[in-house]
């Protein structure tokens, strides 16, 4: 039976923070675009109103399509990071998917915001699972063109979720595509390890171990002494 090492244990207590906030039932845009919900009216006009609002903001901006779409890609992603607001990033990338279904980034930003809400354990009610947000993420890469972060992110969860084989392919594709990306290291090494291919994991530590406060150094130690290098 495989151990799980300290570096384990280190990740898993690497969790995104999670925000409070109160909700009874959950509402309609919340849920990963809208599935399941039957759109009254009032939200029918709603929806129409945001498409002519936003194609009138881009005409006058004179935005291409591509433009536009990453804009209110990274409007959500702006709620999140910046304002710590994963509700409004939610509804963001809710609205970003009526008007561009077949992007990768709204797949990847509402997987993301699924698991940091229901983390929060505040909409209870919400369709929120690590099935579910698996197969947003598949979603996401099964578009045109996902980017390195989507890859990272869902190689993060497979780690978690101790699927470790699957998670060492699509992290290496994250490193891969985009060498910054200092957790997909961490991931990749906590990987290997795991897996007891010391050799491997000690080189992929060793390359998180590169950005400060990635990966304590006696954990990379910890590896590195049960490899061959």
């Amino acid at each position: 039976m495989r151990k799980i090492s300290a570096l384990f244990v280190f990740i898993t207590m690497v969790m995104t923070s999670t925000f409070a906030f109160a909700a009874k039932n959950c509402p309609a845009n919340l849920i990963p675009m809208y599935e399941g919900v039957t759109k009254n009216e009032a939200m029918l006009k709603a929806d129409e109103n945001f498409l002519s609002a936003t194609n009138r903001i881009a005409e006058e901006k004179k935005w291409t399509s591509n433009q536009l779409m990453e804009h209110l890609v990274a409007k959500g992603w702006e709620s999140f990071n910046d304002k710590q607001d994963p509700i409004t990033a939610m509804k963001r990338f809710n609205q970003a998917w009526l008007m561009y279904p077949n992007n990768s980034g709204v797949y990847h930003g509402m997987a993301i915001m699924s698991l940091v809400i229901k983390g929060s354990n505040q909409y209870p009610h919400c369709p929120y699972s690590l099935s579910r947000a698996e197969i947003l993420f598949e979603k996401a890469l099964a578009k045109e063109a996902p980017k390195p972060g989507v890859y990272a992110d869902f190689g993060k969860l497979l780690f978690l979720q101790k699927r470790f084989e699957k998670a060492i392919d699509v992290l290496l594709t994250a490193v891969e595509m985009d060498p910054n990306i200092p957790p997909a290291y961490m991931h990749l090494g906590g990987s290997y390890a795991i897996l007891e291919k010391y050799d491997d994991a000690c080189k992929w530590l060793r390359k998180a171990a590169e950005w400060k406060n990635i990966v304590p150094p006696n954990v990379v130690e910890e590896v590195c002494q049960k490899a061959k290098l």
